[in-house]
């Protein structure tokens, strides 16, 4: 049996917050921060192949009417990109609330951090949501 990871992108206008599931698409197990630059796309396909992705789950923002909205547009014409410049199977996932969650984590955790780390911090949880929540809907 071959076993390969899960991908998730939180994508944002300055930082992408991206999750690695374990080989067995159990668990969100790592999750990291890039800078949305345009070497942003190299970067994520970068880390598919070192860390044998098979997926790329991207959270898609929908208002909370479920509506469309400017950054719906940017995430959509990201993950375009992504499928032009690979074969990586690419699905979006509804990520509503999830910056919020990890907000309410940071909370709970009582970290405090500067500003910007902090911001790093929600974006990689925000992508951490994402994978779990995906992860979770597959079992």
């Amino acid at each position: 049996m071959q076993y390969s990871r899960v991908m998730s992108i939180d994508y944002g206008e300055k930082r992408i917050g991206i999750a690695l599931s374990d080989e067995m698409q159990i668990i969100a197990s790592q999750s990291f921060v890039i800078q949305n630059s345009e070497n942003a796309i190299a970067e994520i396909l970068l880390q598919v192949k070192n860390n044998k992705v098979s997926k790329v789950v991207i959270g898609l923002p929908l208002t909370l009417k479920s509506k469309s909205s400017q950054m719906t547009e940017q995430v959509t014409e990201f993950a375009k990109k992504i499928t032009e410049q690979s074969i990586i199977d690419v699905v979006f996932w509804d990520e509503r609330l999830t910056s919020k969650m990890a907000i309410g984590a940071i909370q709970q955790l009582g970290l405090k951090k500067k500003k910007g780390q902090e911001k790093s911090k929600i974006d990689e949880l925000a992508a951490t949501f994402i994978l779990q929540s995906y992860l979770d809907s597959k079992k």
